[in-house]
């Protein structure tokens, strides 16, 4: 049997409400209770799907009395959650989610699950139904086949709970990674497109929280299992428990996760301490600026984990190594860093950027003593330009910033300003320019008070600043901050690098290797002349020197102008799972979780309120 048409009512069900879940995630002062939000969804999703086929039974989280067996001959019963993932809704964290499943005769047959403001509001929908192949937001998706068994390039998907025990999670999906989501249907629906492995819940879920997402696993050969190893199976009327705890993927990786859930207790402490970024009030309806801010840092972030890899090489080495090109975050690389880990580069970028969300302004002794709290924690890699300055931070008793200006070198033009700035541009998104481009010289001069660093610090921050609010291409960007560099006071050189941009690459990036001039012409050359984002990282990284400088500072521009869209997906994995915990497999680069990557998307989106807020006040 055939369920096109099913599947396009189900669809377009799920839209409908999807709009109405966006509005009251944006309302602020809301509750669930308050205003029977999931009841309302639930009925709006019940009454389409009841009109278009009354034959069809009903089972529902949040209204038991419209519940109704199924009087077809084939036992077809809908399973509604209006609202997966409510607790993390109400706290505005994305990715809570609706899900419609189509059960036959206990089977599932059909899943949509749609979670309307994840990564941003333009959403994420996943659906299959028997005969069809999975498609999401149209578009028909071929996952490779599901792992036997989990290595540590795999992620397994979990509640966000698990960050507040980070080292037992860790232990429990090892040598895999695991990426928190508030939906039990939305994460299975994520494994079902191939974002993860594996995935578990064990809060007791129940089958309206799962038989839409377990449709989809169904439906690229997967299975949901109970908490005895079992598939997860459901009566006639829809209904079904797995015993506390479901995991989707195959039956081995399953029953390896079981056996380790069994053996340990989670949350029995805090492994964790950073606290989890509260957006209620906070939120971005704007989807397409936000998808650029979001851009923005992993572009940061995944470039220097990228470029980490073969910092300090030639060129030729690099090639010599990787003649297919270099594509893949991986272990190892000059650091002995994971995939994802930031270097100093984007460790400074989310000091800063924690700094202002912290203190909700820029505000010089606030970010003098993030970056001498950096200083402090004994990075791996630090500069001696940016050490010269936050070393007399770290021991300043007061007036950090004053501190740190009066020791910085005052005749250096390398690159330590520039590559930590771009938190500072989402920030001043909606600033007016001369108030950001203030902030951004300011910067600058706490380690590297050269005129020529500062004044590519702001070139750089206005190009970001105008891709993030006018969405235009990398031409029309470089157009624009051109043209209001002519109207500036900046030196000679600095002018003739972002005019040399729109021809040619730095023509040496060995011999000066930490120079700003190569990171910031060669970002500029990347936007106007790399196909893509992945491409003008890669270019970038393959032509050695301070590779991961230059490609985090590349990475960024172009992630403010494509959008996170454009940010492969398995770097935007590995970022996102990125946890260099001491003491853990394989970490040999332990770090303070204040610079892990984890939560770079709330970052963002924090960010961009900041910004709306004080300018407001300008």
């Amino acid at each position: 049997m055939r369920y096109s048409r099913e599947l396009q009512v189900a669809i377009e069900t799920a839209s409908i409400a999807g709009r109405a879940m966006r509005t009251a995630f944006h309302a602020t002062g809301h509750t669930l209770t308050e205003h029977g939000l999931d009841a309302s969804l639930e009925a709006m999703i019940r009454e389409p799907l009841g009109a278009a086929f009354p034959s069809y039974g009903q089972l529902g989280e949040e209204l038991p009395q419209a519940d109704r067996l199924a009087t077809d001959e084939q036992a077809h019963v809908w399973v509604i959650d209006p609202l997966d993932g409510s607790t993390h809704f109400e706290k505005c964290r994305r990715g809570a989610a609706l899900s419609i499943a189509l059960l036959r005769a206990g089977e599932p047959v059909l899943g949509v699950v749609f979670s309307p403001l994840y990564p941003n509001d333009k959403g994420d929908m996943i659906a299959w139904c028997e005969g069809q192949g999975l498609i999401r937001n149209g578009v028909p998706v071929h996952r490779r086949p599901l792992a036997s068994a989990l290595s540590s390039g795999h992620t397994v998907l979990t509640a966000p709970g698990a960050e507040r025990d980070v080292k037992g999670n860790a232990e429990i999906v090892s040598p895999a990674r695991f990426r928190g989501m508030p939906s039990i249907a939305y994460r299975l629906a994520l494994l079902a497109v191939g974002e993860a492995e594996a995935s578990y819940s064990i809060n007791g879920p129940v089958s309206w929280d799962y038989a839409g997402g377990h449709a989809l696993l169904r439906g690229v050969g997967g299975d949901l299992f109970d908490a005895d190893g079992k598939p997860v199976v459901y009566g006639h009327d829809g209904r079904g428990g797995c015993g506390g705890i479901c995991v989707g993927g195959t039956s081995t990786v399953a029953n390896e996760l079981l056996e380790r859930l069994r053996q340990r207790r989670l949350g029995g402490h805090r492994s964790s301490s950073r606290k989890t970024l509260d957006l209620r009030g906070r939120t971005i309806e704007d989807a397409g600026q936000l998808s650029r801010a979001q851009g923005c840092l992993l572009g940061q972030l995944a470039g220097d984990s990228l470029g980490s890899l073969v910092e300090f090489q030639s060129s030729e080495r690099i090639k010599a190594s990787y003649p297919h090109g270099i594509r893949e975050l991986q272990d190892g690389g000059t650091w002995g860093t994971l995939p994802g880990q930031p270097t100093d580069d984007s460790e400074l970028a989310l000091a800063l950027a924690r700094s202002l969300i912290e203190v909700g302004d820029y505000e010089g002794d606030a970010v003098a003593r993030a970056y001498a709290t950096w200083y402090s924690s004994s990075p791996f890699d630090m500069g001696s330009t940016t050490s010269m300055a936050f070393s007399a931070a770290a021991r300043a008793t007061s007036e950090a910033a004053l501190a740190a200006q009066n020791a910085a070198n005052k005749q250096s033009q390398a690159n330590g300003a520039l590559m930590r700035i771009s938190p500072l541009a989402i920030f001043g998104c909606s600033l007016p320019k001369e108030i950001l481009v203030k902030l951004a010289r300011y910067d600058a001069s706490l380690s590297h008070p050269h005129k020529v660093c500062q004044d590519v610090n702001a070139v750089y921050v206005v190009a970001i600043q105008h891709a993030l609010k006018s969405g235009d291409p990398g031409e029309k960007v470089y157009r624009f901050v051109r043209a209001w560099a002519k109207t500036q006071d900046l030196d000679n050189a600095v002018m003739d690098w972002l005019r040399a941009a729109e021809t040619s690459a730095p023509s040496d990036y060995q011999s000066q290797m930490g120079w700003c001039k190569i990171a910031f012409q060669n970002a500029f050359y990347q936007l106007l002349h790399a196909s893509c984002l992945a491409e003008g990282v890669e270019d970038t990284v393959l032509r050695g020197g301070d590779t991961d400088t230059n490609a985090c500072i590349a990475g960024a521009l172009m992630g403010a102008v494509y959008g996170i869209e454009a940010v492969p997906f398995p770097w935007v994995d590995r970022v996102l799972t990125c946890r260099p915990m001491a003491g853990f497999r394989g970490v040999r680069r332990p770090r303070p979780v204040t610079y892990w990557p984890t939560d770079a998307l709330e970052l963002a989106e924090g960010l961009l309120d900041l910004s709306r807020k004080k300018a407001s006040l300008c």
